[in-house]
């Protein structure tokens, strides 16, 4: 279904007389990509309201959006595993708890792994410069560093899983 819907923008493009049109396969890469994010979004929220959970969820899915945007990290080869496990992952979240004492320690230990590893694999799938990734770093620090003032369960949670991700270098999504 998305070969198709692919196949007929890029002819509609061309057609329409598009300088540098992209290639059905770059298009149905791009469909791929936001049905992916689009049905873990989905799904998580649905679940997460059915668990009396969704205002967490969703609070879960923006601080998780936001820091793998600066940090980069891991993909998983297969689109229908990256959709399940980050699914099962932003469900599970909200159900975490945090003892205030090991928050602090905890969130430290994410800064110091984003100011170490960020961003990661931003060279394979990112378009962004090189010359950025030293704002993406520091970006990323001060995001997960904000912790320290906002105390919560859930970034706590969120940081510490993805600082964790940062640490694979293999991975891809599969064709």
């Amino acid at each position: 279904m998305l070969d198709k819907l692919a196949v007929g923008l890029h002819n509609r493009m061309v057609a329409a007389g598009v300088e540098k049109a992209p290639s059905a396969a770059v298009i149905k890469y791009a469909f791929d990509i936001l049905t992916n994010t689009l049905s873990a979004a989905i799904a998580a929220l649905l679940i997460g309201a059915f668990t009396g959970e969704f205002r967490s969820t969703c609070f879960a899915l923006l601080v998780l959006a936001v820091i793998r945007y600066m940090s980069g990290g891991y993909h998983l080869k297969s689109s229908l595993l990256c959709a399940s496990v980050s699914t099962l992952t932003l469900v599970a979240i909200p159900h975490i708890p945090v003892a205030d004492a090991w928050m602090p320690y905890l969130t430290g230990f994410a800064v110091v792994m984003m100011l170490i590893f960020a961003p990661a694999n931003y060279d394979t799938y990112a378009t962004l410069p090189a010359r950025y990734y030293p704002l993406l770093k520091v970006l990323s620090a001060l995001f997960v560093a904000s912790n320290f003032l906002v105390h919560s369960d859930i970034m706590t949670v969120v940081f510490v899983l993805q600082s964790m991700l940062l640490l694979f270098k293999e991975g891809g999504e599969a064709e």
